[in-house]
């Protein structure tokens, strides 16, 4: 059991609202057919949640008020992201199947048959943004996961931003500077991912990669190293 996460600055462009890069998801949906056990996917708010939730907090609503229209944004880029992915890539809303926590019985019924489900970063009532990286930690823990993947726009993990020399081969959320996240971000940088990664770095092979390289990605399904191993404090 893998845990995916594409990270919406690898599947989009954070300086460009509802952009996607639909043939490097075309490229990377090849390899991932291919995985020998399970796998599910998460994807993040890209370009499409993050643009939708800052427009929504800057014209004076709340995610209470209108985070319909976040769910509404992310379901369109799950949709599409499934569609360039190809089979047997099946999307599923996440706040559907959230009741104060992701209820993941939706996941292991589509992993029976072989599917492989794609949720995403969204709002959940009552106005509440889950991020990728709090699913993927979710996931990890109620489906026994054996490894996490975080796809990036960076080679992995560096001690302090911007970045100098190789990535670290093993971080955790006490050994890098504060990061932030270029383009337009509600749920916080490098530094957040590692905090929420290292709940599970403990039990389960966590690593952090460059999601560009679409070799990365055998690498990780044929259980190998790669990226930055997240390790606990």
């Amino acid at each position: 059991m893998i845990v995916l996460k594409l990270g919406g600055s690898v599947i989009s462009d954070k300086r460009r609202p509802y952009s996607l890069r639909t043939e490097l998801l075309k490229e990377i949906g090849k390899v991932l057919k291919k995985k020998s056990g399970e796998l599910v996917v998460v994807h993040g708010g890209g370009s499409f949640g993050h643009p939708k939730v800052r427009e929504l907090l800057e014209s004076g609503y709340s995610l209470k008020d209108k985070g319909y229209e976040v769910i509404r944004v992310m379901n369109e880029m799950t949709n599409r992201v499934t569609e360039a992915l190809g089979d047997p890539f099946a999307p599923y809303s996440t706040p559907s199947m959230w009741a104060g926590e992701l209820l993941v019985e939706p996941i292991r019924e589509a992993l029976k048959i072989g599917w492989i489900p794609v949720i995403q970063g969204n709002v959940v009532p009552p106005g509440k943004v889950v991020s990728g990286d709090e699913l993927v930690v979710e996931l990890a823990k109620k489906l026994g996961a054996e490894a996490v993947g975080l796809a990036t726009d960076v080679e992995g993990v560096y001690r302090s931003w911007p970045p100098s020399g190789p990535p670290l081969r093993e971080a955790s959320p006490c050994s890098v500077e504060l990061k932030g996240s270029e383009g337009i971000d509600v749920t916080g940088g490098m530094r957040k991912k590692l905090e929420e990664l290292a709940k599970i770095a403990g039990e389960v092979k966590v690593y952090v990669f460059n999601g560009f390289k679409v070799e990365n990605y055998a690498t990780l399904l044929e259980g190998g190293e790669v990226g930055t191993r997240v390790v606990p404090c």
